[in-house]
């Protein structure tokens, strides 16, 4: 035996065919980190992530409170991103689009010739390489609107 596992609940985790590990493993992963993180993403419209890197940091220093308080401005950053783009990712799962599965863990969304990466589009819109007008004209089309909270 080559690896023997420490702790009896390592042991106990079950092998996920790939086609199954977006459905399985990262939808209920967001949705998770979208609950946990109900008090930030209730002041974020879809419609309008944050625009900046420090308006994303701002935020997530007011949401995370004394659990941020020890973090770095990148981890703060990341971790608030994130849970941003989690909860637009539960979003478009509820409007009916589907997470589609690659080899890697990019998740494209789908819906008939549609297909965005909303991910990278959070990020890119807070590092102001893409338009927050250009999602939000998105949002508008699809109708999707409010706070980011499920």
């Amino acid at each position: 035996m080559l690896f023997k596992p420490r702790d009896i609940s390592s042991a106990k985790l079950k092998p996920v065919e790939w086609p199954h590990v977006t459905s399985g493993v990262l939808v209920p992963r967001w949705h998770r980190i979208a609950r946990e993180n109900a008090e930030l993403l209730k002041t974020i419209p879809i419609e309008s992530p944050p625009t900046s890197n420090n308006a994303a940091i701002q935020l997530g220093r007011i949401a995370g409170g004394s659990r941020a308080r020890g973090k770095t401005n990148e981890d703060v950053l990341t971790e608030t991103l994130f849970a941003v783009a989690c909860g637009v990712m539960t979003k478009l799962i509820e409007a009916g689009w589907k997470a589609e599965s690659s080899p890697s863990l990019q998740t494209f969304f789908v819906r008939g010739d549609q297909r965005h990466d909303p991910i990278t589009r959070v990020f890119e819109i807070a590092n102001g390489t893409a338009s927050v007008a250009e999602w939000a004209e998105f949002c508008n089309k699809e109708g999707l609107s409010g706070p980011l909270a499920i």
